[in-house]
C-alpha cells in the first residue's frame, strides 16, 4: 500500500533541506580554505594579484553551470545595471578589505568579526529597504554588537591588530550594503546572474587596482602605497595554489548559490557560523593560532544575536504566508 501523500512529502522535503545544509556547509569549508591560501600568500603578494586570482577562475565556472540549466547567456540581460555594479562596488570593497585583514588577524579573528554583516544588513535594511524592524530583532542586534566591541575591546590599542579588525569590521559594513543590494536586485535577477556579475565586477576591480599600480608615477602622492601593490610574478607552485583558490571559491559560491534552492533561507543562513569551526580548526593547523577569550566570548554573543534574528524572520515569514494562504 502506497503511503499517504503526506507522509510522503515530508520525508522528501526533509531529504532537500539535508542536501540544501550540505550544500551551505561545504561552501563555508570551501571559503576557509580559499582564506587559509589567502592568508598563508599575502605577505609575498598584493592585496589584487591575490583578488584577481581568486575572482577571475570563477567566472568560468559559473558561466559553465548556467548553461547547463539554460540561462545562459539569456540570464544576464538586465535593465538594472547600475545596481549591478553598486552591488559589485560593495562586494568587491568587501573582499578586499577582508583579504587585507587577513594579513594582520588570525584566521577566527577574521571570520568572528565578520559574523557583524547579517546584524548590520537588519540595520541597513531597515534604512534602505524600509523593512519593518520590531523591537526583539532591534534587541539581538543590539546585543550582537556588544558582542562584536567584547572582541574589538582587546584589539584597541593600535598597531597590527587594530588595522585588521578595522579592516574586517569594513568588509563586514560591506557586506551588509552588498546583502541589501541583492535583496533588491532578487526581485527581478536570477540568483546564478547575481553571482556571474559579482564576479565580473570583483575581477574588473582587482585588474583595475593592478593596473593603476603598475603605471602610478614614482613621484606622485602614494607612490611607496602603489610600489607594493604592483603585479610580482609568481612562482609556478605559488600560481598553482592561488588559481585553485579560484576555483574553490568557485565551487564555495555555486555551492552556497545552490543550497537556496532545497531549503529555505532562514535554514541555510544559520550555518553560516560553521565557519567558526573551520577558521578556528585550520587558524590552529596551519598557522598554530587559537582564538582568545574574548574573541570566543564575543563570536558566541554575535552568533547567538544572529541565529535569534534569523529565527524571528523565519517566524515572521511563517506568519506571512499564513496570512496570504488565510
Amino acid at each position: 500500500m502506497a503511503a499517504p501523500a503526506s507522509t510522503a512529502a515530508a520525508p522528501r522535503r526533509a531529504d532537500r533541506v539535508f542536501v540544501g545544509v550540505a550544500l551551505k556547509v561545504v561552501a563555508t569549508l570551501c571559503f576557509a580554505v580559499m582564506a587559509v591560501i589567502v592568508k598563508k600568500n599575502s605577505a609575498r603578494y598584493p592585496v589584487g594579484e591575490i583578488m584577481a586570482f581568486r575572482a577571475a577562475p570563477s567566472l568560468p565556472m559559473i558561466a559553465a553551470w548556467m548553461a547547463a540549466h539554460g540561462e545562459f547567456p539569456r540570464a544576464l540581460r538586465t535593465n538594472r545595471p547600475r545596481e549591478h555594479v553598486l552591488r559589485g562596488f560593495f562586494g568587491a570593497s568587501g573582499m578586499i578589505c577582508l583579504l587585507s585583514a587577513l594579513y594582520f588577524l588570525p584566521l577566527a579573528d577574521a571570520t568572528a568579526i565578520s559574523f557583524a554583516a547579517p546584524l548590520m544588513a537588519v540595520v541597513f535594511a531597515a534604512i534602505f529597504l524600509g523593512e519593518t524592524v520590531r523591537v526583539h530583532r532591534w534587541t539581538a542586534v543590539a546585543v550582537g554588537f556588544v558582542g562584536v566591541m567584547a572582541m574589538l575591546w582587546e584589539k584597541l590599542g593600535g598597531g597590527s591588530n587594530f588595522t585588521g579588525a578595522a579592516l574586517a569590521l569594513a568588509a563586514a559594513t560591506s557586506a551588509a550594503s552588498a546583502v541589501v543590494m541583492t535583496r533588491r536586485l532578487m526581485t527581478t535577477e536570477s540568483t546564478d546572474a547575481i553571482v556571474f556579475w559579482f564576479a565580473c565586477s570583483t575581477t574588473g576591480v582587482a585588474l583595475a587596482a593592478l593596473a593603476l599600480a603598475q603605471f602610478w608615477p614614482a613621484g606622485a602622492p602614494l607612490a611607496h602605497f602603489f610600489a607594493r601593490s604592483r603585479w610580482i610574478e609568481p612562482t609556478a607552485a605559488d600560481a598553482g595554489v592561488l588559481f585553485f583558490s579560484g576555483v574553490i571559491s568557485g565551487v564555495g559560491q555555486l555551492s552556497m548559490t545552490h543550497s537556496h534552492r532545497f531549503a529555505p533561507a532562514a535554514v541555510i543562513a544559520a550555518f553560516d557560523y560553521v565557519s567558526m569551526i573551520w577558521a578556528t580548526a585550520f587558524g590552529f593547523l596551519f598557522f598554530g593560532a587559537l582564538p582568545t577569550v574574548a574573541t570566543l566570548v564575543g563570536a558566541a554573543v554575535v552568533i547567538g544575536a544572529g541565529l535569534y534574528v534569523i529565527y524571528r524572520e523565519w517566524r515572521l515569514g511563517l506568519a506571512r504566508r499564513a496570512a496570504e494562504n488565510g
